[in-house]
């Protein structure tokens, strides 16, 4: 039978010993490595410089499991410290006013914006009172000014969605 003959070989394998040296080759270690091992209760030897094989193995990838649990759980921590820490340097910019809302940033240029235009839509007539060259003035500029809207809409949306601001912006066809 299958199953007898593989219950055979690892009761055979159970019962080997090693040496400190072969128990430090075979789990790559060091001999002090191995000792601070038994010293922290993983692995026990069951004689001097006697080791049972599947014990020890055991007793290794048992510590090694638990070690990988503290990385993991250790490197959780850290993740959540590192957020934490970011929540309050962006709430100590807001409170200097280093950083603002995204939402208050452009109701302030669409202000600005707006002001710019209620100006710019007095210009034509306190320039000429030849209505040719007034029209032509307010056409132009009111070409200009829905080039700013478009160029500010698609800065806001950009923004709204999380990327970032163009650096310059580029002049229109001039």
């Amino acid at each position: 039978m299958v199953g007898t003959k593989s219950k055979n070989s690892v009761g055979k394998i159970a019962d080997q010993v090693i040496t400190t040296a072969d128990a430090s080759q075979l789990l790559a270690l060091t001999e002090a490595r191995l000792r601070a091992l038994e010293n922290d209760g993983w692995i026990e030897r069951i004689g001097p410089n006697q080791w049972p094989l599947v014990a020890t193995m055991q007793g290794y990838l048992g510590f090694l499991r638990a070690d990988g649990r503290r990385t993991s759980k250790s490197a959780a921590e850290s993740r959540v410290r590192d957020a934490r820490a970011r929540e309050i340097e962006i709430r100590v910019a807001e409170r200097i006013r280093r950083l603002i809302q995204i939402d208050d940033a452009l109701e302030t240029l669409d202000a600005v914006c707006g002001a710019v235009r209620t100006e710019l839509a007095g210009l034509p007539a306190r320039i000429t009172r030849d209505l040719s060259i007034r029209n032509k003035i307010e056409q132009e500029a009111n070409e200009s000014l829905t080039r700013i809207a478009d160029r500010f809409e698609q800065e806001a949306d950009t923004l709204r969605k999380g990327g970032e601001a163009t650096a310059t912006l580029a002049p229109s066809d001039a």
